[in-house]
Order: C-alpha cells, then structure tokens, then sequence
C-alpha cells in the first residue's frame, strides 16, 4: 500500500512541476491557468500524504479505553446522509449493539468514514445504501449492502471506478482495516470491487472458548 501511495504521489508532483514551468514565460491570462492546475495538483499531494501518516499511524495506536461502537456509528452516519442526499442516494441505519473497542473516537469516526464515504460517492443515483447492526451472543456484526434504484433508471444508473477513485477506495479501506483489525474487529468484503463490506465486532467481555 505504501508503495502504490508513493506511486500515486509521483502523478502530481510532476504536473506540479509541469505547470510551474510552464508558468514562467506564459502570458498573464495561461498563468493563471497554470497556478490553478499546481493548486489542484498540490492539494491531491497534500490528501496523499495524509493517508500516508494514517496509514502508518495505524500501526502505533496507544492502549486506549473501550468505546462504544453505536453511538459513533449513528453519529457517523447521520452526518453522511447530507452528502448522501446531495447525491440522490438514500442512507439507512437499522438495528443497534452494545459493542466495544479499543479505539479513540477520532480513529473510529475516521474508520467508519473511510468504509461508508465511498459507497455514497460511487452509488447510482436513487440507490439505497442500508447499514444493518446485528447484536449476537459473542459478537456483534455491521453489515453495509447497496441495494441498486428500481424501474426504468436502473438499467442507465451505473457506477464506474476512475483510476484515481479506485486507489483512493482502496487506500481508505486499507486504513479502516488496520485501525479495527488493531481494535480487535475484523473486516470482510465480498470482492476487490465491492462497495458493501462486514465488521464483526467480538464483545469483550465475552467468555473466551
């Protein structure tokens, strides 16, 4: 993952370099131009790298308290289904559990963030995205599924993955993956292109087997 972050960052920085040369004999008006494709490039590097320090820093996460998982998660996802609604897609949150885990709640927002976010981004339009809480005996499971819209629409909704999309997909599951796995969850999903996925979620105070 860190060798295709660094790969990711080679892209803009050299169009950065690019359009900075470019920008040193050009008339006023193409400058212009110039500066704003280095800003673009400049902010892509700056997200970059970003995911690169959460990505290392899920490996030297502090011993923490217990937190709960639902309170974050309604939360979480009631601050999403602003963007979802922009987007025309419907997002639901059904069931509850008393799980635990070992994780601040700044790194377990960022998960949660990490795992649903691209769902809305990528889901046709009058989709539903239902995220379904289940409480069992040892753990506890939450499950995201993309239901497709119905009637006529469904056949011309798509959602299609740009090269860029898919690594920051892919970039943002592997973070969530590493701060839960590090909390003691685990994380399935159903292929490399999935956008839905499974969280269980062992209770701590389960009795060990």
């Amino acid at each position: 993952m860190l060798g295709e972050l660094l790969h990711s960052l080679s892209q803009p920085l050299t169009t950065l370099r690019c359009s900075l040369e470019l920008s040193i004999d050009e008339p006023a008006g193409q400058q212009q131009h110039n500066i704003a494709a280095a800003l673009a490039q400049t902010d892509a590097m700056i997200s970059l790298l970003r995911f690169m320090r959460e990505y290392l820093e899920a490996d030297e996460l502090e011993v923490v308290p217990a937190i709960l998982l639902m309170p974050v998660l309604a939360s979480v996802t009631e601050d999403l289904s602003t963007i979802a609604a922009v987007r025309g897609v419907r997002l639901q949150l059904v069931g509850t559990c008393m799980a635990k885990l070992r994780l601040t709640d700044s790194h377990l927002r960022l998960a949660l963030e990490y795992l649903i976010l691209p769902a809305i981004e990528h889901h046709p339009k009058d989709g539903q995205i239902n995220i379904q809480v289940r409480q069992e005996s040892a753990e506890s499971l939450v499950r995201l599924e993309c239901k497709p819209p119905r009637g006529p629409q469904a056949a011309t909704s798509t959602s299609k993955w740009g090269p860029a999309s898919s690594t920051v997909r892919r970039i943002r599951r592997a973070i969530a993956t590493r701060l839960l796995e590090a909390a003691g969850a685990t994380l399935s999903f159903n292929d490399a292109d999935a956008l839905g996925f499974a969280l269980h979620s062992p209770h701590l105070d389960a009795p060990m087997v």
